[in-house]
């Protein structure tokens, strides 16, 4: 009796842990698509993944007048999650330069753009619809429904007259007023610029 009694309350101990278990927040590059319903994968543990593992920043090259991109995956526990938002508002680099809202090129987009990753009737993601013009079928703040991602694709678009060296910001995610996770990023530009048209051509016969 006294071990039927100690596992029931193990098991009732286990299945409390289970349910409690809280909404996680990833990054991913931008060479993958990750499904709506792929809520346990290699990349969020930080196995085969180029730009993030847990615990640490994420990590991006650009040389300048190059975009580069990251996905930032909102997995939901059991319970849905409403008005998510995911904000990266400015990255600041070195001798006061920054990479932000403000200062854009004329020949690049703006510096940091976002994209919900809309999924359509599938479970692969199939556009991006930038966060300013989402429709009511593809809302955003997001809505991620029980045991599913929500993804934001975001864009940093590095000015041709920026300045080398390291940026560092965040990604911050919230649940309306719930801070879900918030991910260090940091942006390393080098001194060299990419060409706005082919340099050099290979033929062969």
């Amino acid at each position: 009796m006294r071990t039927i009694f100690l596992g029931a309350i193990l098991g009732v101990s286990l299945a409390s842990s289970k349910a409690s278990a809280a909404p996680s927040v990833w990054v991913v590059d931008d060479g993958e698509k990750i499904r709506r319903d792929a809520i346990d994968t290699q990349f969020e543990h930080g196995q085969e993944n180029p730009v993030w593992r847990p615990g640490e920043p994420v990590r991006l090259f650009a040389m300048k007048n190059e975009s580069v991109a990251m996905q930032v995956v909102v997995e939901a526990d059991d319970v849905q999650l409403r008005d998510v938002s995911v904000d990266l508002q400015v990255l600041d680099g070195p001798d006061g330069a920054w990479l932000g809202a403000a200062g854009v090129s004329a020949q690049v987009a703006r510096p940091i753009e976002r994209f919900v990753e809309h999924f359509g009737a599938g479970k692969l993601p199939d556009a991006l619809i930038p966060v300013e013009h989402t429709p009511s079928w593809a809302p955003y703040p997001l809505v991620v429904d029980p045991r599913s991602n929500g993804i934001v694709w975001i864009d940093l678009n590095v000015p041709r007259d920026q300045r080398a060296g390291t940026y560092r910001g965040a990604v911050h995610v919230h649940s309306g007023d719930i801070e879900i996770g918030t991910l260090p990023v940091e942006l390393d530009v080098a001194d060299a610029m990419l060409p706005d048209r082919t340099v050099a051509a290979t033929g062969g016969y």
